[in-house]
């Protein structure tokens, strides 16, 4: 059964907390964790995870002090790119390789 215990508007306050941004330890709610888009999580995924990763920072660096990002992050894109090179068979979908439809087309 229902029991109304005041006459009036019903207040709630509080934060809604969302199960991946609450803290078991601190029994608290932390910051929204940052929703990772496709490209990253399958970049990351990737024999060039580590390369992604650590160009992914500067370029946020670069934002937060607003610094030239191609003057500053140059080293950590050429580093992506070549470990990007040297691993066709899994970053090939980058540069449109249409290789396997152009065989089904072919038969």
């Amino acid at each position: 059964s229902l029991t109304i215990l005041a006459d009036g508007p019903l207040t709630l306050s509080g934060v809604l907390c969302t199960s991946s941004s609450y803290d078991e330890a601190s029994h608290s709610c932390g910051p929204a964790k940052k929703a990772e888009c496709g490209f990253c999580l399958f970049m990351k995924a990737g024999p060039c995870g580590d390369q992604f990763t650590s160009w992914e920072a500067c370029l946020d660096e670069s934002k937060k002090e607003g610094a030239d990002f191609l003057s500053k992050c140059g080293p950590q894109t050429l580093a992506l790119r070549d470990c990007v090179d040297a691993h066709p068979e899994y970053y090939s979908v980058l540069n449109g390789d249409d290789s396997d439809d152009e065989d089904a087309k072919a038969e």
